[in-house]
């Protein structure tokens, strides 16, 4: 029974020691354009591909957008952000801009967000290093239609296809049970 539960730790172990965003080859050419956030099941695009950019051209660019095959792009929300920021955490504990880990030019400036305000034609924009203090979200920077040009990231929910990995995760733990249930039958 210890041997049992001794493996089923190592298995449980090696789940939990992947890292929150990894980037993704997806076509196999080489170039991972994407970034996978496996605790929110999101796939990111890097920080600054599309430039800065009013809300509308932001949208058009996101939505006509192709990156490891993946064609379904958008704005990411408010929510999303803040999952990214908590997933990647901060710099170090005086510097709580999001840590860009894998993500390369990430601006400390504005990106548009998907979500609208209560005030006429302006979006939410999410900011990963306001005043190098901590990650803000705001309404103050620009119109959606005029004024403003916030960076442009996007995000897209798609169904992962398994790793080699997981599959072998899969069958040690049902190795595990198979030798539990044995153990049993012949006590």
């Amino acid at each position: 029974m210890k041997i049992a539960s001794v493996l089923l730790s190592l298995v449980m172990a090696s789940v939990s020691a992947h890292a929150a965003v990894t980037k993704q080859d997806l076509n196999g050419d080489g170039n991972a354009q994407a970034f996978y956030d496996a605790t929110n099941k999101l796939y990111w695009t890097d920080a600054n591909v599309f430039g800065q950019l009013f809300y509308v051209d932001a949208g058009v660019a996101v939505a006509n957008a192709t990156f490891e095959g993946i064609t379904n792009w958008r704005l990411p929300t408010v929510d999303e952000f803040k999952l990214l920021y908590a997933a990647q955490g901060h710099v170090s504990a005086n510097d709580l801009r999001m840590n860009p880990g894998l993500f390369t030019n990430v601006q400390s400036l504005w990106y548009w967000t998907a979500d609208p305000t209560n005030s006429v034609d302006y979006h939410w924009t999410y900011t990963p290093s306001a005043n190098s203090t901590n990650s803000t979200i705001s309404d103050t920077c620009c119109a959606a239609s005029r004024g403003g040009s916030p960076y442009t990231w996007a995000v897209a929910s798609v169904a992962p296809v398994p790793e080699p990995e997981t599959y072998a995760m899969l069958l040690a733990g049902l190795g595990v049970m198979g030798f539990i249930a044995r153990r049993r039958k012949q006590a």
